[in-house]
This record gives structure tokens, sequence and C-alpha cells, in this order.
């Protein structure tokens, strides 16, 4: 997310807030992700863990009930991250392998799903995504795709109130 996607941060650069050393991650995520599981603002309070209420789903197979989870919402990391259990239950195939390096520096390969239908608070966009971790993840891209930012005063994921109405983008 760049500058002014999440309000009231400072950023370190377009990559988002400034994460809050030495806290651990949930699981293991590209480099450049760990670490960011709390942030500070403002006067240096401690923010919890980000989460918001999301619909996964697989738009082949729109007879497979989607599947809702509370997803860690992480403006540094870039894609949008399903744990096996979640690519098992919508009958995602695998359609090509990527490399990633998580946040403990080891490489490692893991597969590439998609399409997914993901919905947040009755925006929807569709995405690929790496079958990693323990949990839902959600990055900068389909936050960006939903027009979605970060409240950090209240601890929770908002439509942009500039397009409070339909999500909307830039076009250069």
């Amino acid at each position: 997310m760049g500058e002014g996607r999440v309000r009231g941060w400072g950023t370190n650069d377009a990559h988002g807030p400034l994460p809050c050393p030495g806290v651990p991650h949930p699981s293991p995520l590209p480099m450049g992700e760990g670490g960011r599981g709390a942030y500070t603002h403002g006067g240096g309070e401690a923010m919890g863990i980000i989460k918001a209420a999301v619909s996964l789903a697989n738009p082949g197979k729109p007879k497979l009930e989607p599947v809702r989870v509370q997803a860690v919402v992480d403006t540094g990391a870039i894609t949008l991250y399903i744990p096996e259990h979640v690519r098992l239950q919508l009958d995602l195939k695998e359609s090509e392998r990527r490399e990633v390096t998580v946040a403990n520096g080891k490489k490692e390969v893991v597969p590439y799903v998609g399409p997914v239908k993901l919905t947040c608070l009755g925006r929807s966009c569709y995405a690929g995504a790496l079958v990693l971790g323990d949990r839902v993840l959600l990055g900068a891209i389909a936050m960006e795709d939903l027009d979605l930012v970060i409240e950090p005063a209240k601890q929770e994921v908002t439509v942009n109130p500039e397009s409070p109405n339909i999500p909307s983008g830039i076009v250069m």
C-alpha cells in the first residue's frame, strides 16, 4: 500500500507502516514481512494484529461453500496467502510453484493457486494465492483491489472513506 492508504501511520517507504521490532509474526512469511504482527503509531503505543472477516471462494466451482475466516491484514505483504486446508476446502488447483524467502531466511518453493474470489466488507476481487502458513493473510494487492484501508486507532479494516459506495482505483 502506498503512502496515504494506511491512515495515521508514518511509512518507511512504499511498503507501508513501520514494523514494531522484535515482534514475531504468527506464521512463516516472505522476507520483509516478519515482525509486522504489531505496530506503533503516534506516541508509540503498541497496536495489535489487525484482522478482517473475509470470504474466500473458488469461482470455478460455485457449488462449493465459501470459506469464511478472520484474515490477518499485513500491508507489508504483497499477495494473498492461504493455508493448505483452505486450498483443499476450495479445491483450488496448483497453477505453478513459486519460490519465497520466509521470515527465518530460508527459501521455500510453494504452490500458487487461483483464482480465488475474495470478499470483504461487501467488496469482491479475484486473486492468485500462495499456499503457505497456518492462516489466511491479506496483502497489499488485495487491499488495493478492494479499496480498503486500515484505521489504526480502531485496529480495523474499513472501506476507503473517499469511495464509500464503490471501490475505486488510480489508473495512470
